[in-house]
């Protein structure tokens, strides 16, 4: 996710931090109506406000997953394969065709070791896209 870009208003951004075997939490914002999505141990529950009526469509989800490890780059590639198998929430938004970009750092690093995409082609991204095409809206 470009940290610095500026995306139009109708736009959710959100950030995602965890650790292993602790609870993830999700906050999103549509519209200004905030929206909260909870991962283990209470499962996978979101909470949107009773007046939303609008079901939010994804553009692009981003996955930045650090690692702290020695291996070589094709050991934690072997992680992110049984990861991808594996991992129920990433398995849904796979299902369900959402555009991904799972990037894989070594703990320290600001270049990823490697960078799976799914349900996205070659070229420029939706996200890249979004951002494109709001440059063009203001001007810059």
């Amino acid at each position: 996710m470009e940290r610095e870009a500026r995306y139009p208003d109708y736009i959710g951004i959100s950030d995602v931090n965890t650790k292993s075997f602790e609870q993830m939490r999700v906050e999103g914002y549509f519209d200004g109506q905030p929206s909260i999505m909870f991962d283990e141990p209470e499962g996978f529950d979101i909470g949107d406000p009773p007046d939303l009526h609008l079901q939010p469509k994804y553009e692009q989800i981003n996955f930045d997953l650090y690692v702290k490890t020695r291996e070589k780059t094709d050991r934690v590639q072997d992680l992110a394969r049984e990861t991808d198998r594996r991992c129920p929430q990433i398995g849904l938004f796979r299902t369900a065709g959402v555009p991904m970009m799972m990037s894989w750092y070594r703990e320290g690093s600001k270049r990823p070791l490697f960078v799976d995409r799914f349900h996205i082609g070659r070229g420029k991204t939706p996200e890249e896209k979004l951002i494109e095409k709001q440059k063009k809206t203001d001007g810059t």
